[in-house]
């Protein structure tokens, strides 16, 4: 049964105990949540991101768990609460009923806090490695829903204002390092900003430097606040400094089944790819239900998306293969695609993306009886993926590191490497709709030539490359027929010696 709480209920219980728990207690429950959603953004260069080394991994995850700890302590001081934990992206909540002066300002309040605190306590720790810090914020309603599924101790937040930011950070031109993202509509409603952005501008989003302030900016400075966070920030690097770490090597299959055993102190090391899937179309469906002020539509919203989030686990079925869900971010799915038992990457990067892709959209959309439900559920929807493992010289051929991210009393499970960035740019790249799969050129060019003729350009981003997913069904139909058949090759001095073709690999199903 889902239980709807007031919104204050919902938050409070966020701070005081984990997510799992609470859903253990409670059962499924979601708010209907009118604020700002802020989303600040940890750039750190791939030699340290994809985690290459056991030296640059440690540190690595290190900077992760302190800059979690940091953006947990500063939001819990202003009132928010921090709902998700995506690696180097964090997404906080400040509950506010207007987009007013006074919202305003305690959003920038909290925006120049954590990104001073960030900039003075990670960027010295990260040092060479750093690459940069942004942020970018909405407001608006969005549902707040808490399941406590597989260990995941986010809070799943549906609606435009939760969705917006994340993907403006995602998009070209980046945000400027040190500076927050907000749309300009909110702008105009602030007296303070209006005196140095004008109204009537034809941009969408303005920025504004959080880091260094302009002088129109310094009566929302707190450096108390500042203070408060620092000295809070030196205990947990302090603490975090003292803790003995080692990685587990590749990890055996008991691993996948128990994820909490994977630690910033003893992280799991995994290969494969990274798959992002973006449940494209149920945002637009939120704000509908919104707009028409239906709370059955929205309850049954939320009872539609708790029945897709059980396509994981019909997936790990299907892919016969060791797979690691991570958290969902709001609609957006994570799924590591591991490595089979004496499967070489080289074999798998030939296949493997694409097939994955395909055995994701099957569970929602040709599947048999056991999927019926997620079927019904996902209505118009469909999804738009991004897959990416990487090679040498770009990634680290399809490592990554697990571990879970502790704050205060919750903890979060992560993913580094760098197919987990690339496939979030990927899923999240300019021109990519529903029903597309998109990977990197690297990922791209190690394909079979029947799946790589099937991706082409994206518009104006050179580095990935798009297929539909009627192109992806008409590749693996060609993969199969091509399978089924023999070349006979006449061997010189055997009569009628006939050697089969070379069967690509795939996954069975």
């Amino acid at each position: 049964m889902i239980k709807k709480l007031a919104a204050s209920e919902l938050l409070n219980r966020l701070a005081r105990q984990p997510t799992v728990e609470f859903a253990a207690e409670v059962g499924p429950t979601f708010a209907d949540v009118v604020g700002f959603h802020v989303y600040a953004d940890l750039k750190l260069n791939l030699p340290l991101a994809a985690a290459g080394d056991g030296q640059n991994a440690n540190k690595y995850l290190t900077i992760l768990e302190n800059y979690a700890a940091i953006g947990d302590v500063c939001v819990l001081q202003v009132g928010g609460r921090l709902v998700e934990v995506q690696g180097e992206r964090l997404h906080f909540v400040l509950p506010s009923q207007r987009a007013d002066e006074t919202a305003v300002r305690g959003l920038l309040r909290f925006s120049i806090t954590l990104t001073q605190a960030v900039y003075r306590k990670i960027k010295p720790i990260a040092g060479d490695h750093w690459n940069g810090f942004a942020m970018a914020a909405d407001h608006g309603r969005a549902i707040i829903v808490v399941t406590g599924r597989d260990s995941d101790d986010s809070a799943i937040s549906l609606g435009n204002p939760a969705n917006t930011p994340a993907k403006r950070l995602a998009r070209e031109p980046a945000v400027q390092s040190g500076h927050l993202a907000i749309p300009t509509r909110i702008v105009e409603r602030s007296q303070m900003l209006c005196s140095e952005n004008p109204a009537g501008s034809t941009k969408k989003w303005t920025e504004l430097n959080v880091n260094e302030p302009a002088t129109y900016l310094l009566p929302v400075v707190d450096k108390t606040l500042l203070n408060r966070i620092e000295e809070a920030a030196g205990t947990i690097i302090a603490n975090a400094g003292q803790r003995d770490r080692r990685i587990i090597g590749f990890a055996t299959a008991d691993y996948f089944g128990d994820t909490d055993r994977a630690t910033v102190r003893d992280p799991v090391e995994v290969q494969g790819f990274c798959l992002r899937a973006d449940l494209d179309g149920f945002t637009r469906e939120v704000e509908r239900a919104f707009g028409a002020n239906d709370e059955r539509a929205i309850m049954a919203l939320v009872q539609r998306f708790i029945a897709i989030m059980d396509i994981p686990n019909h997936f790990a079925k299907r892919a016969q293969r060791p797979i690691i869900s991570l958290p969902w971010a709001g609609d957006c799915a994570t799924q590591l695609v591991l490595l089979k038992r004496g499967e070489t990457y080289d074999s798998a990067r030939r296949f493997l993306p694409p097939n994955a892709s395909l055995i994701w959209n099957e569970c929602s959309q040709d599947g048999d009886q056991s999927t019926r439900a997620i079927r019904e559920a996902m209505g118009t929807t469909n999804w738009a993926i991004g897959v990416a493992g990487g090679d040498g010289d770009e990634g680290s051929f399809g490592r990554l590191l697990v571990a879970n991210i502790r704050t205060s009393g919750r903890q979060f499970l992560i993913a580094a490497g760098w197919g987990v960035r690339r496939s979030l740019d990927a899923q999240q790249a300019r021109h990519v709709n529903a029903n597309d799969t998109v990977l990197h050129l690297v990922d791209c060019r190690a394909l079979h030539p029947d799946y790589s003729d099937a991706f082409g350009a994206v518009p104006e981003i050179s580095i990935f490359r798009r297929a539909t997913l009627e192109a992806l069904k008409k590749a693996r139909l060609k993969q199969i027929n091509s399978a089924g058949k023999q070349s006979p090759q006449i061997m010189p001095q055997i009569r009628a010696a006939v050697i089969p073709a070379a069967r690509p690999f795939c996954d069975d199903r």
